[in-house]
């Protein structure tokens, strides 16, 4: 189903131009088409390492967004045992076991630096080997961080940075003005419907669960469905597959207010799954407060690699609005982003005022 990340990485390439991650040393590097660039860790370089460290590794990410005056900004995940809200005062930060005294905040367990603590902090680890989570002398966590000056250099390359006063690796005399990159063609998604989400039948069920790549492994009973309302004439329909394994699949389909049922059409996507007849997604499904259809394909059982994609409902078919990767699989559970979509929700359609004439 996602034969290798690269083949893939490649194949969407082809259609919208995306540039995959670089791996450097101890990171994985990727800017998006707008021009926003992250540097993620990868702690570990085994499997079962990566089991056997489950719990005591973290997750660094380093962010520049896009547009002229912009700073690397760094924020670090820790564990799930981690405390859900560490603090300045009894947790701190190593670099190769030297203290770094660095303040930050916290929100749903991530830990987030400000731009001048993130430079802090970044100045250490640049040249460091190893960066450790402390609670007074008691270790909570640890990740390798070699290569880190060479991976913010391929940011500020990729941002024609290299070299100016707001540089970070190397900071030079020049002083560039760097703008966002143009958008693309802004997505616009119908308003949303107030009607129910329509369901199949099933007698419906029951014939287009044929056309599951699975189907001879399928029950006797009739397979689950997650059904949503798009707009005012059409409903999405997905039936689970009976394909298995760490990315379960569904059939998407599209059911037009009693007018028939019709598989689902896709635009540019990286799912070479999208290419049946009817498309399969993997873990597929709707997120009804940001009106997205979501998928994602784990490169593995552990999730620590793989690829995720966001689809905006345009009327017709589904247009991808965002696309995540992580082509390596090294224990990191952040994915880059590389390629964003803005969308525009247009609103309802309200009837016309009748006009008395007198």
């Amino acid at each position: 189903m996602i034969s290798t990340i690269s083949i893939l990485l490649l194949t969407i390439a082809n259609v919208i131009d995306v540039e995959p991650p670089q791996i450097i040393e101890d990171w994985a590097v990727g800017c998006d088409n707008l021009g926003n660039c992250a540097a993620v860790n990868l702690p570990i370089d085994d499997r079962k390492a990566v089991v056997a460290a489950a719990g005591s590794t973290i997750d660094v990410m380093v962010e520049r967004a896009a547009g002229s005056g912009q700073t690397m900004l760094l924020s670090i995940s820790p564990s799930l045992f981690q405390p859900k809200n560490p603090t300045s005062g009894k947790w701190s930060f190593r670099v190769d076991n030297r203290k770094v005294a660095v303040e930050f905040n916290t929100h749903q367990g991530t830990i987030y630096f400000d731009p001048v603590n993130s430079s802090k902090l970044l100045k250490k680890m640049r040249s460091g080997e190893k960066l450790s989570f402390m609670k007074g002398e008691e270790l909570l966590g640890e990740t390798p961080i070699n290569g880190l000056s060479f991976a913010l250099a391929h940011i500020e390359q990729h941002r024609s940075l290299g070299g100016s006063k707001s540089a970070s690796s190397h900071a030079g005399k020049i002083v560039v003005d760097v703008s966002a990159m143009d958008p693309p063609v802004v997505i616009e998604s119908p308003a949303p419907s107030d009607l129910a989400a329509e369901t199949m039948s099933k007698k419906e069920l029951a014939f287009w669960r044929t056309a599951d790549r699975c189907a001879e492994r399928a029950g006797a009973g009739l397979p689950q469905t997650q059904n949503a309302r798009l707009d005012a004439s059409t409903s999405l329909v997905m039936i689970d597959s009976a394909c298995a394994g760490y990315n379960p699949l569904s059939l998407v389909f599209l059911k037009h207010n009693g007018n028939g049922i019709r598989p689902a059409s896709f635009g540019p996507q990286p799912f070479d799954d999208l290419d049946d007849l009817v498309p399969h997604l993997p873990y597929a499904r709707w997120d009804e407060a940001r009106r997205r259809l979501i998928a994602r394909a784990n490169g593995r059982v552990i999730g620590d690699c793989g690829q995720y994609a966001e689809y905006a409902w345009d009327g017709r078919r589904f247009q991808m609005t965002e696309y995540r990767s992580m082509p390596v699989c090294r224990g990191s559970f952040n994915m880059l982003t590389l390629y964003s979509v803005p969308v525009r929700q247009l609103p309802p359609v309200r009837p016309p005022v009748p006009v008395t004439i007198p």
